[in-house]
C-alpha cells in the first residue's frame, strides 16, 4: 500500500540583525540566498557601468534593510554631510555574506 505523505520543509526565519553602519544602528536581515544571488548577477553584469551598479546597490539595500530604513539609507548616501558611502555597504554585504556560513564549507 502507498502512502501520499507529504514532505514538508520549515525554516525558523531570518532573524535581525543589529547593525551600527557609520554611527546609525539597524536592524538588517541577510537577504535570502535567492535574491542575493539575483543582485550579485546583477552586479557582475554591471562590471563598470555606474549606473548598473547603482541598481544592483539599490537591490541589495532594499532586501537587506526594508523600503523605509533603505530610504533613509539612500537618503545618509546622497547626503554629502554624512560620511556613509558605497564602501560601507560593501563592508556590510561582506559581513553578511560570512553570518552563518558553515565553517566546514
Amino acid at each position: 500500500m502507498g502512502t501520499d505523505a507529504a514532505h514538508t520543509i520549515t525554516t525558523e526565519g531570518r532573524k535581525g540583525i543589529p547593525v551600527e553602519l557609520v554611527g546609525k544602528r539597524y536592524v538588517v536581515k541577510k537577504p535570502k540566498s535567492a535574491l542575493g544571488l539575483r543582485v550579485a548577477v546583477a552586479s557582475k553584469k554591471a562590471g563598470d557601468d555606474p549606473e548598473g551598479m547603482l541598481a544592483a546597490m539599490d537591490s541589495f539595500i532594499d532586501m537587506t534593510f526594508g523600503k523605509t530604513d533603505g530610504k533613509a539609507i539612500r537618503k545618509r548616501l546622497e547626503d554629502p554631510d554624512d560620511d556613509l558611502d558605497y564602501e560601507h555597504i560593501t563592508e556590510l554585504v561582506q559581513a553578511l555574506m560570512e553570518v552563518g556560513e558553515n565553517p566546514t564549507t
